[in-house]
């Protein structure tokens, strides 16, 4: 099991478990306790669903981040009416 941001690599694991924001400056830099300038995290979805095409981390974020960004992006694209 991977928990992004904490664990950097995704590796062989196979379950993101999805629970601390993620926070991070413009260089990658995380700013857990403080909201970055570029952010992903649940909460901000807690009465909307979060929307398609999110914006991909900075350059230098962990990849554990990056995957699930992505992977968020590839549900919301494939999955009719979303958001509608």
């Amino acid at each position: 099991m991977n928990q992004p941001p904490w664990d950097t690599e995704v590796g062989d694991k196979y379950i993101i478990h999805y629970t601390y924001g993620c926070d991070y400056d413009m260089k990658g830099k995380l700013t857990y306790g403080k909201v970055g300038e570029w952010r992903f995290d649940k909460r901000s979805y807690d009465s909307i669903p979060p929307p398609r095409n999110l914006t991909m981390p900075p350059p230098g974020v962990s990849q554990s981040v990056v995957t699930l960004v992505k992977m968020v992006n590839e549900a919301t694209a494939n999955i009719p009416n979303w958001g509608v």
